[in-house]
């Protein structure tokens, strides 16, 4: 971040949380080349049966071909700002909403202690953070 780059300050709602934690997933899976992933993810949302998945497959395919990517392969994470800054965005979002779930479900009492029988997703994990940003903070407001 340059010294002089502007800040912000954004104030959202949980649900308003969670889109923003899902569009940063499907930003990074589209840019990562994972198409299909992407698809599913957006077809499910919108409540489309499964079998909606092998067109997504198709494309992707498609456009791995054209970017010289084998079937399986993607550009992942830790080589190109534009799929880590996206990436590092839902890896916060993420992590937030699913201790502030786990708290108020009476999993744990506070962050300082993981309950790994009942907690067991990366959503936990602290975020792996790969831009070189700094991460966004996002806190529950009172």
């Amino acid at each position: 971040m340059k010294n002089n780059e502007p800040r912000y300050t954004l104030e959202v709602t949980r649900g308003q949380l969670r889109i923003l934690r899902d569009a940063c997933e499907l930003l990074t899976r589209c840019r990562m080349g994972q198409i299909a992933e992407a698809g599913r993810q957006t077809l499910n949302e919108r409540g489309v049966p499964g079998a909606n998945y092998i067109e997504c497959q198709d494309a992707e395919e498609i456009i791995k071909r054209a970017n010289g990517l084998t079937p399986h392969a993607s550009w992942g994470v830790g080589k190109f700002k534009a799929i880590d800054e996206p990436f590092d965005i839902h890896q916060v979002l993420r992590h937030r909403l699913a201790w502030d779930r786990a708290i108020e479900e009476g999993l744990t009492q506070s962050e300082a202690v993981r309950d790994w029988g009942k907690m067991m997703s990366v959503d936990y994990d602290e975020p792996l953070l790969v831009s070189g940003e700094p991460p966004v903070k996002v806190e529950k407001a009172t």
